[in-house]
């Protein structure tokens, strides 16, 4: 069968002026999308290992607390100690242990050592604790202090609690540590990566989630 020809005078629309139109209209469309889309999540990925931490004294405390990690969960404690610098290397105190929700440990008894910062776990997972972030109370304390705290949290987490920036920086992401076996993510876990005292009472405050 012969094709129909258009009537004459009349103009026949081409397949250009069809196509143009259609990625016309998907370009706005595009756009739109993406400015009424929701904010990226997280990419945790991107936050280093421990093994990429060049300040020694971070990787210290890291390793330390990365021995820990399992004990702590397991015994539902916290664990703590300092990381101080002897005839030139950077070492760790052996651990006190304290109960699942404090640990104290007197870095000031050794005054003949350089006291560069203390550690501490977070013990093991517990829905009703907001303890993947560091605590306003740890925050509080490293400021008084004037030395860096390191903590570690049952979903395997690494925060500096800095007393000099008077802030938590999240050193490495989840699982970047052991994980408690029972630990399970939450609504309420970190959703940022820095969090300075305001943030932190402000979480203390509203509480979490139920997970």
């Amino acid at each position: 069968m012969k094709p129909e020809q258009p009537a004459r005078g009349s103009n026949p629309v081409t397949p250009v002026q069809i196509i143009v139109p259609l990625a016309f209209g998907a370009v706005v469309y595009l756009l739109a999308s993406l400015a009424n889309r929701a904010p990226e999540p997280m990419d945790w990925t991107k936050v280093p290992s421990i093994a990429q931490l060049e300040d020694e004294t971070a990787r210290v405390a890291a390793q330390t607390l990365a021995d820990l990690q399992v004990r702590s969960h397991a015994n539902n404690l916290e664990y703590c100690g300092y990381i101080y610098r002897w005839d030139g290397s950077v070492k760790a105190s052996s651990p006190e242990v304290g109960n699942a929700f404090s640990c104290e440990s007197d870095f000031g008894a050794n005054s003949n050592r350089e006291v560069l910062a203390t550690y501490h776990t977070h013990a093991g997972f517990d829905a009703e604790a907001d303890s993947e972030v560091p605590s306003d109370i740890d925050l509080r304390s490293t400021i008084s202090w004037q030395v860096d705290d390191y903590v570690s949290t049952p979903g395997g987490r690494l925060w500096l609690v800095s007393g000099e920036n008077e802030q938590a920086v999240l050193l490495c992401g989840p699982a970047c540590l052991a994980v408690d076996p029972a630990f399970r993510d939450c609504p309420g876990d970190a959703s940022s990566d820095r969090y300075d005292l305001a943030m932190l009472r402000a979480r203390a405050r509203t509480g979490l989630e139920r997970c």
